[in-house]
């Protein structure tokens, strides 16, 4: 049996994206990773798990091939599985070949990528234009630094103390 072709992982996932990976199981090697998918949407993460199963069938022995593309066929399994990844459940089907290796279809959703870190705050300040450099001009009550805050007519109590 020849393995099937190696696909590289999609990196860039948006929010609410699906993974899906196919993993060989042998008795020699715990884990073989034979592909890996992202998807916008449930129907592509299950669309390339039924592909990838379909070259998993076609390396396989005929008693063997059988519940794979069974699997592949069975219209009312696909339409339970995204089901069930809408609820944002994961989804595994598993067959195995007459070596013993197990091959292991799973599909799920991926968490949200977290959202970057609020942007770091600077001072308020207006700039004047003048022989091609900007000044920065401080504008009383306006301009922050953290810990203290400006304002007409009044001191920190940091400031007194200089």
């Amino acid at each position: 049996m020849t393995p099937p072709t190696r696909e590289l992982p999609v990196r860039s996932a948006g929010p609410g994206a699906y993974s899906a990976r196919l993993v060989a199981h042998t008795l020699r090697r715990p884990q073989v990773l034979l592909g890996e998918h992202r998807g916008d949407s449930p129907q592509s993460a299950l669309r390339w798990l039924l592909r990838r199963a379909q070259d998993v069938a076609d390396q396989l022995a005929a008693p063997y091939a059988h519940p794979v593309r069974a699997w592949t066929a069975d219209r009312d399994e696909h339409t339970w599985a995204l089901g069930y990844l809408t609820l944002g459940e994961p989804y595994v089907f598993w067959a195995a070949d007459e070596d013993g290796t197990r091959y292991v279809f799973s599909t799920q959703k991926t968490a949200a990528p977290q959202p970057p870190p609020p942007a770091r705050k600077f001072p308020t300040a207006r700039t004047v234009r003048g022989r091609g450099f900007l000044r920065l001009v401080r504008i009383p009550g306006r301009t922050e630094t953290p810990g203290r805050t400006e304002t007409p007519g009044r001191t920190d109590a940091r400031t007194q103390h200089r």
